[in-house]
């Protein structure tokens, strides 16, 4: 089978769609499909993967980032000739991974060679951007969702979501013509399983971790990720206790204010920031951590908390929809509220890791049910499925 996935932006920008795009390039092409990735070609997207014969470029320009920061959203134009440059891959489905110029360009192709497209809906744009552009970005995000999402949903012969977050909402405001399919995107859980001593020896080196009880966070780092909200909830106890630190794994431009933040509050020697780090390094910084903590509410699937528990390493997050059937409060890891329940729930997690056996346990048989392996094999039988729906669509008349 000949797969096109359509997609605004890919490496080095960071983004949670990025890894899926990864994972569906890599694991497709291993069950014998011949798959490509189709995005648009700006410098940085382009300098990175001009040597990858599974990527195809297309004309776009990259729109500035005025409301969420370290995400690439690219402006299409030249439709046509974008369409003559994929005529010759003969595509036989489509897959969209994204709401803006590479979802038109995905449906267009579609409808030009009678194929089945299948769209899958990431983000909820209501949450993003109203926290990070309030009124103006709730008004936005209305529009996208009553525009572009519904154009996209109504076109695509297969629509899916990644959690019950998504599909409660899509259900409720997209309302589309077929009921949305729940498939939780995969993760390649074999490197979280593995615990290399050595490595992670290495990186402790590298940032003086050594005898320090390490607080992760790792993912796009962005206002509306909370990560300083976090880091303010534990102030009293950086102060505290000088062996305790926060390594931030990541990058964005929201980096420079928790800076500022740390130096005006005494604070730079409790906070690391280690950038963005190699696929095979980000394992290690998982195994290296006492905890890893999320105070987002924006998540609509959080495969960062599936590598966390796939890694066995305990899990502080906020409270969330996201989180229904992934996280047990107290079984395969922790949920808090508010700050009093952050403060106290940390505070157990550091002084009882030692009594967590049961609690990793479960949390690794947790991420093993987010395998890429079930992934991939399911969303193999929606192509099959989305062909044969698409077959039997009445022909519209001219």
């Amino acid at each position: 089978m000949k797969i096109g996935l359509f997609a605004e932006n890919y490496y080095p920008y960071i983004c949670g769609i990025n890894p899926i795009l990864r994972t569906l390039l890599h694991r497709l092409k291993d069950e014998g499909h011949e798959v490509y990735l189709v995005v648009f070609n700006v410098p940085r997207v382009y300098t990175a993967n001009k040597h990858n014969e599974q990527v195809i470029f297309v004309d776009g320009m990259k729109l500035p980032h005025i409301f969420v920061d370290s995400f690439c959203t690219t402006l299409a134009f030249r439709k046509k000739h974008n369409l003559e440059i994929l005529d010759k891959y003969n595509f036989d489905v489509v897959h969209i991974h994204g709401d803006f110029s590479c979802a038109k360009l995905g449906i267009a192709y579609a409808k030009k060679h009678n194929i089945p497209a299948i769209y899958t809906q990431h983000s909820l744009w209501k949450d993003i951007m109203y926290k990070t552009a309030w009124i103006f970005g709730y008004i936005f995000s209305l529009y996208v969702e009553h525009h572009n999402i519904k154009k996209i949903a109504s076109n695509a012969d297969v629509y899916t979501v990644p959690s019950m977050k998504v599909y409660k909402r899509a259900v409720k405001v997209i309302r589309p013509k077929t009921t949305p399919i729940l498939l939780p995107s995969g993760v390649q859980v074999e490197p979280f399983l593995v615990r290399n001593e050595e490595d992670i020896a290495k990186i402790r080196y590298q940032y003086r971790l050594e005898n320090k009880k390490v607080i992760l966070f790792l993912g796009r780092v962005s206002r509306e990720k909370r990560i300083l909200t976090m880091i303010r909830y534990m102030k009293k106890m950086l102060r505290n206790d000088p062996n305790l630190v926060v390594a931030i794994v990541g990058t964005g431009v929201y980096s420079n204010h928790i800076a500022k933040w740390a130096k005006r509050h005494h604070l730079v020697d409790s906070i690391i920031f280690a950038g963005p780090v190699l696929n095979k390094d980000t394992a290690n910084f998982y195994h290296l951590a006492n905890v890893f903590v999320s105070g987002s509410k924006m998540e609509t699937q959080g495969l960062t908390y599936i590598e966390a528990l796939s890694s066995g390493t305990p899990v502080l997050a906020q409270n969330d929809p996201v989180l229904e059937n992934v996280i047990e409060d107290g079984k395969n890891g922790f949920i808090f509220n508010n700050k009093k329940e952050f403060r106290n729930k940390l505070q157990y997690i550091l002084n009882n890791e030692d009594k967590f056996d049961d609690i990793k346990k479960a949390a690794v048989k947790k991420g093993l049910e987010y395998s890429s392996d079930i992934y991939i094999k399911r969303l193999q039988e929606i192509y099959k499925e989305a062909i044969e729906i698409h077959k039997n669509k009445p022909c519209k008349k001219n």
